[in-house]
């Protein structure tokens, strides 16, 4: 009896410590989810005035590499200028649905599997005049 009684108790403890761990992940990610939208917007802000300054491209993307990668697709996805020596310059970049969507809105977002290294990355694009920025 207390047998029975001491292996219900346990295995509620695991239910509800696992479903506190589930939802403290899901708030946790959508908090970090957040801040890196909020981060890449004003990333974006940066990039639209460096664009009206004249800013090319290739010294965008240079200037803010410390960042991370930064690419310039057309609006027919066709790859103008990126430091990401990853990126096949022949495909076209409008299958991926943060392009999709800033075409749509001006501002795409998509988490994905790298096939290189197998992790996750947090990807943006956002439609600046007539290119779209990808983050």
């Amino acid at each position: 009896m207390k047998r029975k009684l001491f292996l219900r108790i346990f295995l509620l403890t695991f239910i509800v410590l696992s479903i506190f761990t589930m939802i403290t992940g899901f708030v946790s990610f959508k908090v970090y989810e957040k801040q890196q939208n909020q981060s890449l917007r004003s990333l974006a802000t940066l990039i639209r005035i460096d664009k009206n300054a004249g800013l090319s491209n290739e010294a965008i993307s240079y200037k803010y590499s410390i960042v991370g990668n930064i690419s310039f697709i057309n609006e027919d996805g066709v790859l103008i200028t990126s430091l990401d020596s990853g990126i096949d310059k022949t495909e076209s970049l409008l299958s991926r649905e943060e392009v999709k969507e800033a075409l749509k809105t001006g501002e795409g977002t998509s988490i994905r599997l790298n096939e290189n290294n197998k992790q996750f990355y947090f990807y943006k694009a956002f439609k600046i005049f007539n290119d779209i920025l990808l983050i």
